[in-house]
């Protein structure tokens, strides 16, 4: 799991590095690259620019607001300020964040627009066309960074009064239609190698019956599951020789403690591959609920005698040069509803883990991670010939504040067709981060949105109503170093 700041949801040290590189010289504002829309509009503003005729400082902007506007992928900001001594106001959007002060930030985000606004106006609605074009499209659930300022444009050098403060906004979910709840998770538990050693990580032992409760407790009835290995409870290890179980067969064990019943199951619990060879993390499996989905694919859990099946999961791609103890693999099964005989599939995947140590390493594996996201999209759609419904739950290992890229794998499936659970018309927890680092205690946004790297996708749905991060601000015995995300889609 890639390490990352938890508050802003700003990038490693690394990577701050690596942007400070980037930076751009400091610029006045008026010398910004401005994107302005239709010719009108640049007239509007610029003949109301030409009735303040004294060079004076702008009136202070009292208040700014900003959230989603009336129609899908819209937003709406607000503000009040007099504009006796002001000749325009400017609105500066990126997906990223961005500063002319913060030396560790570039003075442009990601996506960056800048948008000059008539002095009159007291309000300004983001199109969903100029929201995409700043890295949220319709059905991203990703957020839009913004900064304001009032300028007085009459004499020789421009004054600008800015707007105290970095804010952030997202826009009006998709349209939801359907009548069919389905409720999804994606869980990455922590894996047993990893804790064993992580400081601050609780050992499997002391944390297996939380994992169940958080799971159980989140009414979902399936998990894409991240970091549940085949290997042995106690260091990950191979169970021939030790006879400890595995780390798959004792979650369902944990969970059927707590609930009761046998009612939750695994699609698999054995190695994808065969003792001996050499590969990544097999760690994405699929849970569900059996009293509420059936298992419709075939997924052997063995091969011949022996315990070990490829059935229900793919490989992903590597970049060149890396060997196989890299290789990771994705989960997949179709489902039945058995309430309503819908039919749908249900992924889990793992991407990249590795972070990389220079600008360029960084950029390669994320690029990586893009490349494994394509992977799961052009291979499912190979795989999905009835055009059935697709949900995709995972690590992704990858967020939206990362001024080269962005959230890249979020935005391959996003081109595939895929709507981002995140984009739900209700959205709890969103705050927080999704991941706390083992942490006791992890901070709210400043902006308002945490760092996502956990996500739930689909494709063929009918939007989303609920997206829930469960992240608990302060907590000594964490079950995992991430939390438990859930959505309910609505199937057509």
């Amino acid at each position: 799991m890639r390490a990352f700041i938890l508050a802003l949801g700003t990038a490693p040290r690394t990577r701050l590095r690596a942007l400070a590189i980037a930076v751009l010289v400091a610029s006045l504002v008026a010398g910004l690259g401005t994107a302005i829309a239709p010719a009108a509009q640049a007239a509007t503003w610029k003949s109301q620019a030409k009735k303040v005729k004294a060079s004076a400082w702008p009136a202070r902007v009292a208040k700014v607001t900003a959230g989603p506007g009336s129609a899908p992928g819209t937003a709406i900001v607000k503000w009040k300020a007099s504009n006796e001594t002001t000749s325009y106001y400017q609105l500066d959007l990126a997906s990223t964040m961005f500063s002319k002060s913060d030396k560790t930030l570039p003075t442009r985000g990601r996506d960056f627009h800048s948008i000059k606004i008539p002095r009159n106006a007291r309000s300004y609605t983001v199109s969903a066309a100029l929201a995409a074009k700043v890295g949220a499209p319709i059905g991203s659930g990703n957020h839009i960074f913004f900064r304001f300022y009032a300028v007085n444009s009459a004499g020789k050098k421009n004054i600008v009064r800015v707007y105290p403060g970095l804010h952030a906004f997202t826009t009006a979910p998709p349209a939801t239609g359907g009548t069919t709840d389905l409720t999804v998770a994606s869980y990455n538990v922590g894996s047993i190698k990893a804790a064993v050693k992580t400081k601050g990580a609780t050992p499997w032992s002391s944390r297996r019956a939380k994992v169940a409760s958080i799971i159980a407790s989140s009414g979902a009835g399936l998990v894409a599951l991240q970091e549940v290995g085949p290997g042995n409870i106690v260091d990950g290890g191979a169970v021939k020789s030790t006879g400890l179980p595995r780390h798959t067969d004792d979650l369902v064990a944990a969970l059927a403690d707590k609930v009761g019943s046998d009612k939750y199951r695994l699609v698999r619990t054995t190695p994808y591959v065969q003792a001996g060879k050499t590969s990544g993390s097999q760690g994405a499996r699929i849970l569900y609920d059996s009293t509420q989905y059936k298992l419709l694919s075939n997924c052997p859990e063995e091969t011949g005698k022996n315990a070990y099946s490829p059935s229900c999961s793919f490989p992903l791609p590597l970049n060149s040069g890396d060997s196989e103890g890299y290789r990771r693999r994705a989960a997949y099964a179709l489902f039945e509803q058995i309430s309503t005989g819908k039919v749908f599939y249900f992924v889990s995947v793992h991407l990249e883990h590795r972070e990389g140590t220079t600008s360029k390493s960084i950029l390669k594996l994320d690029k990586l991670r893009g490349k494994q996201a394509t992977a799961v999209v052009s291979t499912m759609k190979s795989i999905n010939t009835s055009g059935y419904p697709v949900i995709i739950g995972g690590d992704l290992n990858s967020w939206q504040n990362y001024q080269r890229t962005g959230a890249l794998p979020q935005t391959k499936f996003l081109k595939g067709g895929y709507i981002d659970g995140a984009s739900a018309t209700k959205r709890v927890g969103v705050k927080y981060p999704t991941s706390s680092q083992w942490a006791t205690t992890v901070k709210a946004s400043t902006v308002g949105f945490g760092s996502r790297i956990d996500y739930l996708l689909a494709k063929g749905v009918a939007g989303a109503t609920r997206y829930t991060n469960t992240m608990v601000r302060k907590d000594s015995r964490r079950g995992s170093d991430h939390a438990l995300i859930k959505v309910t889609f609505r199937l057509p």
